[in-house]
């Protein structure tokens, strides 16, 4: 098992698309596999993945090194939500429950929660403030 030390968080950089959308929950893990595979990557490079209803969809196995964030992978894992800079309701709430799975089960805390943004400043993603994200985290670990 790898010792994994903090979760970057990303956004897939499709559109936002509104549930009153044909295209709203159209993107997920498999789409994101094929993209990463056309670059030549092995597979999905994120460990978890959010639909914009909401679903979580596992990508790489955690046991195996991701491909989300150059020189940052060995020690962490990868979240994406599908979207760009609104994600849903649903993804928040989503994001918040695997923040607390993901802490709890490897000793993390919500400092330990980065933006991809923060290792590559040619990057926005996850196309929000992660300073309040953490807050968030915080507020939901001691509910």
């Amino acid at each position: 098992m790898r010792d994994i030390k903090r979760v970057i968080l990303h956004c897939s950089a499709t559109p936002d698309y509104p549930s009153e959308s044909s295209r709203f929950d159209l993107f997920g893990a498999a789409d994101i596999d094929a993209w990463h595979k056309q670059k030549g990557w092995d597979g999905c490079g994120y460990h978890y993945v959010i639909r914009r209803s909401g679903t979580l969809e596992h990508g790489r196995p955690i046991g195996k090194v991701g491909a989300h964030a150059q020189g940052e992978n060995a020690d962490s894992l990868g979240v994406c939500y599908i979207g760009s800079r609104s994600p849903t309701d649903a993804q928040v709430s989503s994001l918040l429950s695997l923040a607390g799975e993901i802490c709890l089960g490897h000793g993390l805390g919500a400092e330990d929660w980065y933006g991809h943004y923060e290792f590559n400043p040619g990057k926005t993603c996850p196309g929000f403030p992660m300073n309040l994200f953490r807050e968030m985290i915080r507020y939901y670990l001691r509910a």
